[in-house]
C-alpha cells in the first residue's frame, strides 16, 4: 500500500513538470512551427505584406519572396486574393551578466475575400546578433519550408 502511495505521489509531482515538444530540441537556438488551418490553393496569386513598413522588413519581404518562389509560388506587390502577412519581434532576455535577445517572426497566410486564416507560422531564434535584419530575413526561408501544411516544432542555428 505504501508503496501505491508513493507512485501515485510521483506521478502527481511530474505531471507538473514542464515537458518539451521534442527531446533534442533544445539543443538548438531556434524553434518554428507552422499551423495549416485550410487548404492553400495552388495558381493563386500572393502578396507579401509587412505589417509595418520599414526598410528592415523590406529586406525581409524580399527572403519571403525569394524562398516563396524557390517553391514555385506566385507572387504580386498588388491586392491579391491571398495575403503573406509577417510580423517581427525583439525581446531582450537577461542571462546573468549576458544579454541574450530572442528574435520572433510570425507569418499568417489569410483569404482576403473571405477573411479566412489558411495558415500560420512562427519561427523564434534566441542569440546574439549582430544585425536584426540577418536573424528575420534567414528565418523567413524556415517559415515557408512549412508553406501550407502542418510543421511540427522543429529545432534550427542561424550561420
Amino acid at each position: 500500500m505504501r508503496a501505491l502511495l508513493v507512485l501515485v505521489i510521483l506521478a502527481l509531482v511530474s505531471a507538473g513538470l514542464p515537458v518539451r515538444a521534442e527531446d533534442g530540441e533544445s539543443d538548438f537556438p531556434g524553434l518554428a512551427y507552422a499551423l495549416s488551418f485550410a487548404h492553400v490553393p495552388t495558381g493563386i496569386l500572393i502578396e507579401v505584406r509587412a505589417w509595418d513598413n520599414t526598410k528592415q522588413n523590406d529586406r525581409i519581404k524580399m527572403s519571403f519572396a525569394e524562398a516563396l518562389n524557390r517553391r514555385g509560388i506566385a507572387l504580386t506587390d498588388r491586392d491579391a486574393a491571398l495575403t503573406l502577412n509577417f510580423e517581427t519581434r525583439i525581446e531582450s532576455l537577461p542571462d546573468g551578466s549576458n544579454a541574450k535577445t530572442r528574435y520572433t517572426l510570425r507569418a499568417t497566410l489569410d483569404n482576403q475575400m473571405t477573411g479566412q486564416r489558411l495558415w500560420q507560422a512562427e519561427a523564434r531564434y534566441t542569440g546574439a546578433m549582430t544585425e536584426d535584419v540577418r536573424a528575420f530575413a534567414a528565418m523567413a526561408p524556415i517559415l515557408v519550408d512549412g508553406f501550407g501544411e502542418n510543421l511540427k516544432l522543429k529545432g534550427f542555428r542561424i550561420q
